[in-house]
């Protein structure tokens, strides 16, 4: 094994650089596919604006188990919208398995990425399922996801998924007061048992549903 190669095995965070484009996905993509990145624990590919087919390699490449011990992973800032589905079917493709696909994962930012309410729909079910059991954050931010959403994540929380989470982020999205008034009543259920911190819109910095419940549960709440 060379040098080279035993380094990158050995790597556990990879930041890609600003420049990072199409192509460097795709030869990313390679690499996880081959195993060279089998230890990585960071995937940063933050800001990058790239849509969903130049993503596609590295989605499928996390879609077929290649990092196995990734932590944290951030795709924000980039244009995957639904593609975000891709990776939902292929985690809910291998449930359910002991080893399932990105079964360490902690953190997931997916924020300005143009997800819809469909994709966090079908994350959501993937994760009910069991897909992503230590899921502990979760930012959806500035995505183009509503009430729906919202629906979705409280309905499922309810029902026992995202027992971990700590962290979940739904700052400038277009969530009504209704949406909010949702995720109150979710809170006061026993959704999100370990929610400690919750990102909304700041449009709803005076809604006094949302803050009797963050403040009965003892979650910080953050307007943005």
């Amino acid at each position: 094994m060379s040098a080279a190669s035993s380094s990158l095995r050995s790597a556990t965070n990879v930041y890609s650089p600003e420049t990072f484009t199409a192509a460097d996905a795709s030869s990313l993509a390679q690499l996880m596919g081959s195993g060279s990145l089998g230890g990585l624990e960071r995937l940063d590919l933050s800001g990058k604006k790239l849509g969903a087919e130049a993503l596609r390699p590295v989605v499928d490449a996390l879609g077929d188990g290649a990092l196995p011990w990734l932590r944290h992973l951030n795709i924000g800032g980039n244009k995957l919208g639904d593609g975000i589905e891709q990776l939902a079917a292929a985690l809910k493709a291998q449930m359910p398995r002991i080893n399932c696909v990105l079964g360490s994962l902690e953190s997931l930012h997916t924020a300005t990425n143009e997800l819809t309410n469909d994709g966090v729909i079908a994350l959501t079910s993937a994760l009910a399922l069991g897909a992503l059991p230590w899921l502990k954050v979760l930012g959806l931010g500035g995505n183009k996801i509503d009430d729906r959403a919202v629906e979705s994540l409280v309905e499922s929380g309810s029902a026992g998924t995202f027992k971990t989470l700590e962290g979940l982020g739904l700052d400038n999205v277009g969530i009504t007061a209704d949406g909010v008034t949702t995720m109150a009543a979710g809170l006061r259920d026993g959704a999100f048992p370990s929610l400690r911190r919750l990102s909304l819109t700041r449009l709803h910095e005076q809604h006094a549903d949302i803050k009797a419940a963050a403040e009965e549960r003892r979650v910080h709440l953050g307007f943005y």
